[in-house]
C-alpha cells in the first residue's frame, strides 16, 4: 500500500490512516471489552469501512463526497424510470431501455474511482444521456442518423440541410423571400409539437379553497375517484393505479384564522412519491386556540399537531386500495388561551435603567479602585528597590 501507484499521496494517506484506524479498533476488540464499548468498536468499524470504500473509489474531498451522492440521485433517477418503462409503447421502452442501459454503463465507470479527462468524458456521456432520457420520456421526435431537412428550394446551394425552422427562415430571408405559413414546413411543425408538449410537461392539480367543518372527527380526501360507499364506479387497472402520482406539495393548511407567531407544521411540506402511486395520510390533532391582543380583541382560531403515514402502491395493492392524499383531523376537548401582556410600566423600565447605570458605576469603580492600589503597590517596589 506504502508504494502503490493506483492511488495519489492524498488519496493513500486517506486510506492508510483509516486502515491503522480500523486495527487499533479490532485490536481492543481481542483484547476484551464490555458489552457497551464492544457494541461502539462495531459501530466506529462499520464507519471506518463506509469511508474506507470511499476513499478506494476515489471519493476523498468534500467535492469527492458530493459528486458520489449526485451519482446516487441519478441512479436513484434511473431506478425509478426503469420501474415504469412496462407502461410506456413498446417503440419508446425501446429506446428508454437502450439509453438507461447507456446512462447505468456511465455510472458503473463513474463509481469505479475514474479520474481526470476520462472522468469528464463519461461525465459529459451522462450529461447527454439523461438530456436524451428527458426528450424520449417527453415524446419529442427522435430524428434518424444523418438527417437532412429540406430548405425547400431556398437555398441556393442543393446539398444545404434546413434541420429548423429558424434555419429555414434564414433561407427565405437570404433571398428576399416572404416567409409563408409556418404550418407548411416539417421543420416548423415538428418544433411546435414539441413546445406545446413542454407546456403540459409536469402538468398537475393546484387546489385551493376552505371549508367548514363540525366540531368532531372527520377527514377529506384527494383522489382520482370518489371515497363514497355508495358510488357504483369501476376499479382503476394497474396502469391507471400507477399513472396516478401523489407527489405533493402543501403550501398551506391551517384551521381557522392565524395569529402573531402561529406555526402551522404542514406549510411547505414536499412529499415525493418515487414509484407513482402511493397512500399519503395525514393524522391532525387539532387544539382550540383563543388569543387575546392588548386592545381587548380576541381571535378564536385552532393549532395543530401532525402525524404522517405513507405508503407507494403496486398494481397488486391498487386493486384494492385507491391511491390518495387524506386528512384525518380531530379535535381535542382542551383549549389553549394566549394573552398578549406589557412586561412592565414606564417607570418600571426608568427604574431598570437607573439600576443598570449604577451597576455600571459600581462595576467602573471597583476597576478603579484596584488599577489604583495597584499602580501604588509598583511605586512603592520601585522605590525600595532604588533605595
Amino acid at each position: 500500500m506504502e508504494n502503490s501507484r493506483l492511488y495519489t499521496d492524498a488519496q493513500r494517506q486517506n486510506v492508510l490512516h483509516n486502515l491503522h484506524a480500523m486495527a487499533k479498533n479490532v485490536a481492543r476488540l481481542r483484547n476484551g471489552s464490555t458489552a457497551s464499548t464492544a457494541s461502539n468498536l462495531r459501530e466506529a468499524l462499520k464507519i471506518r469501512l463506509s469511508i474506507l470504500n470511499d476513499n478506494v473509489q476515489g471519493f476523498i474531498t468534500a467535492a469527492d463526497i458530493d459528486r458520489r451522492d449526485r451519482y446516487a440521485s441519478v441512479e436513484e433517477l434511473l431506478s425509478d424510470v426503469a420501474s415504469q418503462t412496462a407502461h410506456l409503447p413498446t417503440a419508446v421502452a425501446g429506446h428508454v431501455n437502450e439509453t438507461l442501459t447507456t446512462l447505468a454503463g456511465a455510472l458503473k465507470q463513474l463509481n469505479s474511482g475514474i479520474s481526470g479527462s476520462l472522468r469528464k468524458t463519461v461525465e459529459q456521456t451522462l450529461h447527454r444521456g439523461l438530456i436524451e432520457l428527458q426528450s424520449e420520456l417527453r415524446g419529442d421526435e427522435v430524428l434518424p442518423e444523418g438527417y437532412c431537412g429540406s430548405c425547400y428550394g431556398a437555398s441556393p446551394d442543393p446539398k444545404r440541410c434546413c434541420n429548423t425552422c429558424s434555419e429555414l427562415k434564414e433561407v427565405y430571408a437570404a433571398r428576399r423571400w416572404g416567409f409563408p405559413d409556418p404550418s407548411n414546413f416539417e421543420q416548423c411543425k415538428r418544433e411546435a409539437r414539441s413546445r406545446s408538449s413542454k407546456l403540459q410537461e409536469g402538468e398537475g392539480c393546484n387546489i385551493y379553497g376552505t371549508m367548514e367543518v363540525a366540531r368532531v372527527t372527520g377527514s377529506f380526501h384527494i383522489a382520482p375517484q370518489t371515497k363514497l360507499p355508495s358510488a357504483k364506479l369501476q376499479k382503476l387497472s394497474g396502469a391507471q393505479v400507477s399513472a396516478f402520482n401523489v407527489t405533493h406539495k402543501i403550501n398551506r393548511l391551517s384551521f381557522g384564522t392565524d395569529f402573531p407567531g402561529q406555526h402551522n407544521p404542514l406549510d411547505q411540506v414536499w412529499q415525493h412519491s418515487p414509484s407513482g402511486a402511493a397512500v399519503s395520510r395525514y393524522f391532525l390533532k387539532v387544539v382550540p386556540t383563543t388569543y387575546e391582543f392588548l386592545g381587548g380583541r380576541a381571535v378564536h382560531t385552532n393549532q395543530f399537531s401532525v402525524t404522517q403515514y405513507f405508503r407507494p402502491l403496486t398494481a397488486e395493492s391498487g386493486a384494492s386500495m385507491v391511491p390518495t392524499v387524506s386528512f384525518t383531523f380531530e379535535l381535542t376537548p382542551l383549549k389553549v388561551l394566549k394573552t398578549e401582556r406589557r412586561a412592565g410600566s414606564f417607570f418600571g423600565f426608568l427604574t431598570r435603567c437607573a439600576a443598570l447605570i449604577g451597576g455600571l458605576f459600581t462595576v467602573a469603580s471597583i476597576l478603579d479602585g484596584a488599577l489604583y492600589f495597584s499602580t501604588r503597590h509598583l511605586e512603592k517596589l520601585q522605590l525600595n528597590k532604588q533605595g
